[in-house]
């Protein structure tokens, strides 16, 4: 059961989000990306293959290591506006592991969160883009069909290496570096950069603004987790944890349209898309 954890679900679900990707706008898809597509298999296998409080441990380094994404996806939207991709992802890839080492330094699950989720609320007041959550997505047509092949290929095999390494480093580098590893933001080093030069700056940016607006509720579900394993059973604390990130998916649009909102009477500079 690990081994099918580890090498099917995580593919699987990513060429699901590069799919919808490539049809619904890449909102919608950065929306996808930042469900725990990667850390929640990671998660999965740690619980089935260690004990609960290994588990609630790698959860915690999870919930610290979501930072990095956050501060990644946000800097790449300011980046993108003048830098072309690369030097945009390895400038922002440089502020992300800068923001996790100094979260690092701080222990509770909870405290990270709280961290993670101020610098979202930042991020998307100032909003440096117009955001468009239903933007128009990426045609599906005979000519862009065998180019999605690719990178969605890609993606799976890279996600894949990502939960296979981190689980089994668990015994070696101990669950909570496991955790942060597994949340280090990889496979948007790649994605962003690709619909940067396939979408413009503005397709990247609409991306980076989905993925951290369903960082909020992912951060949320590796933090219950890291509260309640210690004191449940598995399978109860993941449907607790699954229940609150249902919620929160459902309330962040609203949130994100508030701030959006917000940011703009308060004059932020904003790009047309």
């Amino acid at each position: 059961m690990t081994i099918l954890l580890r090498i099917g679900l995580t593919p699987l679900a990513y060429a699901l989000v590069a799919k919808a990707q490539a049809r619904f706008g890449d909102w919608i898809g950065g929306r996808l990306i930042g469900l725990p597509v990667t850390t929640g298999p990671f998660l999965l296998t740690v619980c089935l293959t260690a004990s609960r409080a290994t588990a609630a441990h790698a959860a915690a380094g999870v919930t610290t290591g979501q930072m990095a994404v956050v501060v990644f996806c946000g800097a790449y939207a300011w980046l993108a506006r003048r830098l072309d991709p690369l030097r945009a992802t390895v400038a922002s890839l440089v502020l992300a592991l800068t923001a996790v080492l100094g979260l690092s330094s701080f222990s509770g699950a909870w405290t990270a969160a709280a961290a993670v989720w101020a610098v979202i609320i930042v991020s998307l007041l100032l909003w440096p883009w117009a955001p468009q959550p239903l933007a128009a997505g990426t045609d599906t047509s005979a000519d862009t069909a065998t180019d999605t092949r690719a990178p969605i290929l890609t993606r799976a095999v890279i996600s894949t290496c990502v939960v296979a390494t981190m689980s089994t480093l668990v015994p070696i580098l101990g669950a909570r570096p496991a955790g942060v590893l597994s949340s280090a933001p990889v496979l948007l080093s790649i994605i962003l950069p690709s619909t940067h030069r396939s979408s413009g700056a503005a397709g990247a940016a609409a991306v980076a603004r989905g993925t951290i607006v369903s960082m909020a509720a992912t951060v949320a579900f590796s933090a219950v987790l890291a509260t309640t394993l210690p004191h449940m059973a598995v399978a109860p604390a993941l449907l607790l944890a699954a229940g609150v990130l249902a919620a929160l998916l459902l309330t962040t649009p609203l949130v994100d349209r508030a701030l959006a909102q917000a940011g703009s009477a308060l004059g932020r500079p904003e790009a047309v898309l």
